[in-house]
């Protein structure tokens, strides 16, 4: 019997070590979860990231997209959408992950445009005509260029830009980052730290709002 009571008393032992395990992973998860705009990973942002919208917005969305993927295209105008719809509440930074071929230098090329501050206009061109510097998911840059110049890029500025490297290493940070994240297809959400555990427009939106209430209560 007292045999049987130190196996049972050691099991009961064990088991509690287990639920304090648990308990204490989950309080870690969650304050992940929660966590706000300035608490987020580190891996979430970085200095010269672009954002679109109020700097002050208690909310951010990041975006790691890949400026081929057609997913990605097609998210675009919804998380403009949501932008226009929490104006001062929510803002949007933009990460790249070119998992397409080709892509990488349309990546480069858009980094390069934030020097002549086209890169929010000419990320615009970009997802809206796709279809023309794309072709069975193969990227052509050559074919982007001339939609660029239409939006006021000076390409032969853009082309002395690039010489520097600093855009390459940019992309090459985003790529990191977005591995240390296990982000592995685009287009890939995080709100305030907070990864889609689903993927959708509706998901999107609803943990969007949920921040937002979160943020801002009773507003």
């Amino acid at each position: 019997m007292k045999k049987q009571g130190l196996i049972l008393s050691s099991i009961l032992a064990l088991l509690l070590v287990v639920i304090m395990v648990v308990f204490v992973f989950e309080q870690q998860a969650k304050n992940r979860t929660v966590a706000g705009p300035n608490e987020t990973s580190e891996f979430l942002s970085r200095d010269y990231v672009q954002a679109k919208g109020q700097q002050r917005a208690k909310v951010t969305i990041v975006e790691f997209l890949d400026p081929a993927c057609e997913a990605c295209r097609a998210f675009y105008p919804f998380v403009n959408d949501l932008l226009k719809q929490y104006k001062g509440k929510v803002k949007l930074e933009t990460r790249f992950v070119p998992f397409h071929r080709g892509a990488d230098e349309v990546v480069e090329v858009l980094n390069a445009t934030v020097p002549q501050q086209k890169f929010w206009q000419s990320l615009h061109v970009t997802l809206q005509y796709q279809e023309d510097w794309t072709a069975n998911h193969v990227a052509s840059v050559d074919k982007l260029l001339p939609h660029l110049e239409a939006v006021g890029v000076d390409l032969q500025q853009l082309a002395e830009d690039q010489k520097s490297g600093l855009y390459k290493e940019r992309m090459a940070q985003d790529l990191s980052d977005a591995k240390a994240l296990g982000v592995a297809k685009t287009p890939t959400f995080f709100v305030n730290g907070r990864a889609m555990t689903q993927f959708g427009y509706q998901q999107l939106e609803d943990l969007v709002a949920e921040e937002v209430a979160r943020q801002y209560p009773g507003q």
